[in-house]
């Protein structure tokens, strides 16, 4: 049997594998101690559903002639899922009307647009829940899928759909060019860190809201900022494994910042302003100043 891996010939010796599923879990396997995931699978030019792999996985190896396996770094598989995530909201955003049929059809597809979006963005949440799971719920509440149509629920829809489409956009951008992302986003971090005097300037004469907004917006900025070092280490742009930030392995580093942010946000929420500064000014800023310096020195900005 001739095996195939992104249309390359490999030379996987088979050792007691009698039926296809055995050899697709070991080369899944070894895939993945590479990164890579297995995204289709084609058998004597029959392409298998992944899904379904009670239907193939019995099959006999001595029956099969050839075997190829799509594979992708997760990177590109990000890429793929939030380009084809764009593609559909573009399209209910161009039509815009909620008696379309074509709108009716593409929300026909809408569980499998929500977990291909939590996929892309890493199950991150916005709100009460993430990002897929708030556009399964309004498009469901636009009553559409039921012939029960919502112009209202359907206006609220749009405004999402054209909110997320920003956010996807941004993280396309982020995964397929980190560095040029890094050097747009950059300045605006510094500028804020700046000012972060006048946040708790801000917090201590009860002016909360403004406060509120630009804390909002730097753990953004900040939790970006950590999203783009590792896109950088995933295209091979800086080694990971050897970067130190203020004589701290890089991993641990991020693992420390991204404390004291979700620490922040959580005093955000309860209104605790002594603490907001102390993190902000002790723990946060330094850290963000010391990424960027270290970013700055491996030549990638």
């Amino acid at each position: 049997m001739e095996i195939r891996i992104n249309n390359e010939v490999v030379d996987y010796t088979l050792e007691s594998e009698k039926a296809l599923g055995e050899v697709v879990d070991g080369i899944r396997e070894w895939l993945a101690a590479n990164g890579f995931a297995v995204t289709a699978i084609r058998k004597d030019r029959v392409d298998l559903a992944l899904r379904s792999r009670l239907e193939w996985q019995d099959d006999p190896l001595d029956e099969i002639t050839s075997l190829e396996i799509t594979a992708l770094h997760p990177t590109d598989l990000a890429i793929d899922k939030l380009t084809a995530a764009i593609q559909y909201l573009d399209l209910i955003k161009q039509d815009g009307d909620p008696e379309s049929p074509v709108v009716a059809d593409l929300l026909r597809a809408v569980d499998d647009v929500s977990q291909m979006i939590d996929d892309a963005l890493f199950l991150e949440k916005s709100g009460s829940g993430t990002f897929g799971s708030q556009f399964s719920r309004l498009a469901a509440a636009t009553g559409i899928p039921d012939g029960d149509i919502s112009r209202g629920h359907f206006d609220e829809f749009l405004t999402f759909v054209s909110d997320l489409m920003i956010v996807l956009n941004s993280r396309l951008r982020e995964l397929s060019d980190p560095a040029g992302e890094l050097r747009a986003s950059v300045p605006a971090l510094k500028g804020t860190l700046s000012k972060t005097g006048d946040i708790s300037m801000l917090l201590q004469t009860g002016k909360d809201a403004e406060a509120i907004r630009q804390l909002v917006r730097l753990i953004e900025m900040a939790e970006k900022l950590l999203r783009l070092t590792g896109n950088l280490g995933n295209q091979g742009l800086i080694n990971l494994a050897v970067l130190e930030i203020d004589r701290v392995a890089a991993g641990a580093f991020a693992g420390e910042l991204n404390g004291f942010l979700r620490e922040l946000s959580q005093a955000i929420e309860t209104g605790d302003t002594v603490l907001v500064g102390d993190l902000l000014e002790y723990e946060i800023a330094p850290r963000l100043d010391s990424l960027i310096e270290t970013l700055q020195q491996s030549g990638v900005l």
